[in-house]
């Protein structure tokens, strides 16, 4: 298991850098979610 984490001013902006990182990170059978801080970039309605 590896953990990729980000920091920035927004959450969109942490997310888009969190992201950025994980596509440098390559190797055989890498599985990663796309999910992470999904529900927080939602619209509260």
């Amino acid at each position: 298991m590896l953990a990729v984490t980000a920091v920035a001013e927004t959450l969109p902006a942490a997310c888009e850098r969190a992201y950025t990182a994980l596509k440098k990170i390559q190797f055989d059978g890498i599985y990663y979610r796309r999910d992470i801080a999904h529900r927080a970039l939602q619209k509260k309605g």
